[in-house]
């Protein structure tokens, strides 16, 4: 009916819930449909969580006009047999909604949010009526100015999106939503017309958690024969889950495997290589010096690790030097495998899965033939090569 945009507040009770709509408004001679129905049957919720119950068959309807400007409403019901019962209706009262508080909820879906995540916060401004004291709320989120209180926890965005909140690192902090003016007092002259007297802007607030979600739920999905007799090799395969459901969560996180061997025959790596190297036994195993006989003690691997977003990894341990050196006898060392996550960017490492014990192992098969086997704690796969 009026010259400029009018902001509606809308609420259905049904089966003793109250479903609101919270950003209905119109522009200027708009005329718009509500189907109720159609709310009821979609059971998308409202800010306060809240649906039409999917078994309504009747309620009641309550509105009222936010900003000063004439607004005109009409209920219908329209029966299966083609009949129409309608009635208007001019709101509640004669002026507008005054502004009561202002709530912000963090998030829209729950807190504590994981770091690397982000979530929509949203910004409720409930208005009553000077005639009575209904609650009807308007969602100003994209309105509103939000700061933070603490930016190192997370930020929350002024600009497109607005309102949402970016969790940055683990903490506590409190987002404030400031919505624009609102009147807080009408004078009524003449019976018809109403003015706006006093006005507020007070912001609500919402204290959110971010909490560092971590890897969990380590499994080894398959383990393989790599080598297939062509060397001794196997490859685990491997997956995990984040702590908070959600792998992106984990962006913070790294992951690797961490492998140390024995203590003695431990000597300098290979000239670039650095560190420390492990040299088993020669014979049978190769002669120290050359390529591939000596295992970085210890060894880590990916480098740089592998981020923990994937879900999913694997790990190899094989004999790349075959040069084994007669008289062959029996002869075997272990390695003790963990896998590890940091979420601190690598200034400390948590066990994820481990110990494995990794042997690699000389010995006379049945048939008399000397063979180099690798195999695992943790499967009944193993992969062997025959020594020549």
């Amino acid at each position: 009916m009026g010259d400029k945009p009018a902001r509606v507040g809308f609420k259905v009770w049904a089966n003793g819930t109250v479903y609101y709509l919270g950003k209905l408004k119109l522009v200027p001679h708009e005329t718009r449909m509500i189907d109720l129905k159609k709310l009821r049957d979609a059971q998308q919720s409202d800010l306060e969580k809240h649906t039409i119950p999917r078994d309504a068959t009747d309620g009641s309807v309550l509105w009222i006009r936010l900003d000063n400007v004439p607004v005109m409403g009409r209920l219908a019901v329209i029966r299966r047999d083609g009949g129409v019962a309608s009635s208007y209706d001019c709101t509640l009262c004669n002026c507008p909604g005054i502004y009561n508080y202002s709530t912000t909820i963090v998030p829209n879906s729950q807190c504590p949010v994981g770091t690397g995540s982000s979530d929509q916060l949203s910004a409720e401004v409930w208005f009553k009526p000077e005639c009575n004291n209904t609650l009807f709320y308007n969602d100003l989120t994209d309105q509103s100015g939000w700061i933070s209180s603490d930016g190192s926890v997370f930020t929350v965005n002024n600009s497109s999106p607005i309102g949402l909140l970016k969790a940055l690192a683990a903490g506590s902090a409190t987002a404030t939503g400031t919505p624009p003016q609102q009147c807080t007092n009408y004078n009524l002259q003449g019976g018809y017309t109403c003015y706006c007297t006093s006005y507020s802007s007070a912001g609500g607030s919402g204290q959110c958690q971010v909490t560092q979600a971590v890897p969990t739920n380590f499994k080894i999905t398959s383990v393989t024969d790599i080598g297939k007799g062509l060397y001794p090799g196997l490859q685990a395969n491997f997956t995990w889950q984040s702590s908070d459901g959600k792998l992106p969560d984990l962006s913070n996180c790294s992951m690797r495997e961490n492998t140390t061997y024995p203590t003695q025959n431990n000597s300098a790596c290979p000239s670039g290589q650095g560190g420390m190297c492990y040299y088993p036994s020669s014979p049978p195993w190769p002669k120290p010096g050359q390529s591939g006989t000596g295992y970085p003690n210890p060894t880590v691997q990916p480098s740089p690790p592998a981020p923990a977003t994937s879900g999913s990894g694997d790990v190899t341990n094989s004999v790349t030097n075959l040069n084994f050196v007669k008289p062959y006898s029996a002869n075997s060392f272990a390695a003790t495998e963990y896998v590890q996550y940091s979420c601190n960017g690598g200034s400390s490492w948590s066990n994820l899965y481990g110990p494995a014990t990794i042997t690699r192992s000389a010995s006379q098969n049945p048939q008399k033939q000397w063979v180099a086997t690798i195999s695992r704690t943790d499967t009944t796969t193993t992969s062997s090569y025959v020594m020549p």
